[in-house]
C-alpha cells in the first residue's frame, strides 16, 4: 500500500504545493508499468506448468522493465520452436 502511495505523490502538480517528479521518471513509472500490465495479461492466458507460471509473475513484477521484457523474448522463442510453421499458429488436429 506504501508503494502505491509513494507513486501517486511522484505526480503531484506543482501548484498543489508538492515537489514534481522529473518527466523521464513519469514516463519510466508509466512504461514500466504498461509493460507488466501486458506480460501480466499474456502470463494469464497462456498454459505454463504450475511453478512456472508463478515464477514469472514474480520475475513480471519484481523487476519493472526487464522482467516483462524477458518474458516476451523468452516465450516468443519458446512458441517459436514448439510451432516452426511460417503462420505461428499451432497445426491443427
Amino acid at each position: 500500500m506504501e508503494h502505491s502511495v509513494w507513486i501517486l505523490s511522484l505526480t503531484a502538480d506543482v501548484a498543489s504545493g508538492g515537489a514534481a517528479a522529473p518527466w523521464w521518471l513519469r514516463w519510466g513509472l508509466l512504461v514500466a508499468g504498461a509493460l507488466a500490465l501486458a506480460a501480466l495479461m499474456v502470463l494469464v492466458q497462456t498454459r505454463h506448468r504450475p511453478p512456472r507460471g508463478a515464477l514469472w509473475a514474480l520475475v513480471i513484477l519484481g523487476v519493472p522493465i526487464l522482467g516483462p521484457t524477458t518474458y516476451f523474448i523468452v516465450e516468443t522463442v519458446r512458441h517459436r520452436r514448439e510451432y516452426p510453421s511460417s503462420s505461428g499458429e499451432p497445426p491443427r488436429r
